[in-house]
């Protein structure tokens, strides 16, 4: 290698290409503590050296992903009893009304919630973001914690329901919310799955068909014919009698004569 030629390597967190000899990444700010042959990263939360492909820091805990984090957060608001105000509170840092993106990855480090690179971070707010401006509002994160309503991600739901074929939105929606299974009013993919699951199923039961409705006119025609039916068992009933009667009598004379 000439000396003009500089040796580099890549960050563990975000695969920004790095000179070898950096400290921190100059794209996510995630410090480094030496080159290593196996793909491993650091954490952004506690610094320790993980597998690239981890989803989960193995020494603290915190997600690298944004798959699980409402999930993972809401859960931990339940645990420790904070309201989506005082988190708001916490995430806003320059008291601007909205959490942009670097509040949102610094808060969620601090909270030793997860530790995201710049894209999944990205994900996580266009996940919140219900009206797609590149922030989050508080309303948007009180929809999304399910505080006081069920919620789920406008994004899942859709994805959901697409893959499953399902077109009905309302009426899917009302049969999901029984499965909350951990009961903190959030929906999360593996709940919409299972009850988009459970909803199909139950759209392809053959449905019995329904008797047919007999109108007023039929009615009436039927019970004119169960009259007129009675009213011929009847007559037949008393001609039946007339004639044995005739011929007992006749027995009778029959027998005085001789």
């Amino acid at each position: 290698m000439s000396d003009d030629e500089q040796e580099m390597a890549t960050c563990g967190a975000c695969q920004t290409e790095v000179p070898a000899d950096s400290t921190a990444c100059p794209s996510c700010g995630v410090s480094f503590s030496g080159m290593v042959e196996d793909n491993l990263g650091e954490c952004g939360a506690c610094a320790a050296l993980v597998p690239l492909d981890s989803k989960t820091c193995s020494q603290c805990g915190v997600l690298f992903v944004h798959d699980d984090v409402v999930q993972v957060l809401s859960d931990w608001m339940n645990d420790t009893g904070l309201d989506v105000p005082t988190l708001f509170g916490r995430l806003d840092t320059d008291n601007s009304g909205s959490i942009d993106t670097e509040e949102l990855r610094e808060g969620l480090i601090s909270l030793r919630i997860a530790a995201l690179p710049p894209v999944e971070v990205e994900r996580l707010i266009a996940e919140i973001d219900q009206d797609q401006n590149g922030s989050i509002e508080i309303a948007e994160l009180q929809s999304i914690l399910g505080q006081g309503t069920m919620s789920f991600s406008e994004n899942v739901l859709d994805s959901v329901m697409k893959k499953a074929g399902i077109h009905d939105r309302e009426t899917f929606v009302a049969f999901a919310t029984s499965y909350d299974d951990n009961e903190n009013k959030y929906l999360d993919r593996a709940e919409l799955k299972k009850a988009a699951e459970a909803f199909v199923e139950r759209e392809e039961v053959e449905v019995e068909p329904m008797e047919h409705d007999v109108s007023e006119e039929e009615e009436a025609e039927e019970e004119e014919v169960e009259e007129e039916e009675v009213e011929e068992e009847e007559a037949e009933e008393e001609e039946a009698e007339e004639e044995e009667a005739e011929e007992e009598e006749a027995e009778e004379e029959e027998a005085e004569e001789e």
